[in-house]
């Protein structure tokens, strides 16, 4: 075990900064060395409940990863408890956060940076948030996980399935959730996000090309979705389905926990067991 661990230490000692090891029972577990180029330190006390957490009170900066803020925005508007679950603050500054791997096994991030053009809060004073806290996390699952280590231009669904460690899908055109399922999926805590994908110029002319939003509302009685945009000073903006099908091209729709055999259940009896 100790040859074991000394060796996985070596080979995930990669990365800008990150200083790998191999904990038995508990995952692996990445620590960063707050020095990496293009990142500054994170602040301390960063909320980590209450209206500071969502993506409405943040703004994306200048990192093209709208897909992973509107996917924690959507996380953490429909699971309070999300927050306290995966994300500690274990020294000024200094935050522990728990993310998965593609098998669902915890991986452990420790941050103490951020990148410098990330997401601050949508005030005149600005600051770190939660999703301060998150880009830099995933920035180090990016780099230990996969071949770059951009956050440009990433996926909804991979985005939900490492900060979960559950199964997201996608759908589009034909395949997008009934105005109904989507009122059920939100009702039953179901995360959700719309994008543009590579269409440039949406239908829609509020909704902006190549992008994500959190979806945040869906009234089966009015026909509408309401989305939310994660760039800070930015309505939110309600259309009708038929629109928003023509709008997106696509819905990413994941979990926040394990279901339990109760939730299997309800989700037969309320049709929306095959999201």
């Amino acid at each position: 075990l100790a040859r074991h661990a000394d060796e996985q230490d070596e080979a995930s000692g990669l990365g800008d900064g990150i200083r790998g090891t191999a904990e038995p029972g508990s995952g692996q577990k990445f620590e960063d060395g707050g020095d990496a180029e293009g990142t500054e330190p994170l602040e301390e006390d960063i909320p980590l409940d209450g209206e500071d957490t969502q993506i409405e009170n943040t703004a994306q900066g200048g990192i093209a990863d709208c897909y992973l803020l509107s996917s924690l925005g959507a996380i953490t508007q429909l699971d309070p408890d999300f927050l306290d679950q995966h994300v500690e603050e274990i020294d000024d500054g200094v935050y522990r956060v728990t993310m998965y791997d593609e098998n669902g096994d915890e991986i452990t991030y420790v941050v103490e940076s951020t990148p410098e053009n990330g997401a601050r809060f949508d005030t005149e004073e600005g600051g770190h948030s939660v999703f301060s806290i998150y880009e830099r996390a995933y920035q180090m699952h990016l780099e230990q996980h996969t071949e770059g280590d951009t956050l440009d231009w990433g996926s909804p669904v991979d985005a939900m399935q490492t900060m979960t460690g559950q199964d997201a899908s996608y759908y589009g055109g034909e395949d997008t959730p009934s105005l109904e399922d989507m009122e059920q999926l939100l009702e039953n805590g179901r995360p959700m996000t719309a994008d543009t994908g590579g269409i440039t110029e949406p239908a829609h002319d509020e909704i902006a090309g190549e992008h994500a939003y959190k979806v945040s509302a869906v009234d089966v009685e009015n026909g509408t979705v309401t989305v939310i945009n994660p760039w800070g000073g930015e309505e939110p903006v309600t259309m009708d389905y038929d629109d928003y099908v023509d709008t997106f091209q696509g819905t990413a729709v994941g979990r926040t926990e394990a279901p339990s055999l109760g939730d299997r259940f309800g989700e037969l009896f309320d049709g929306t067991s095959g999201y």
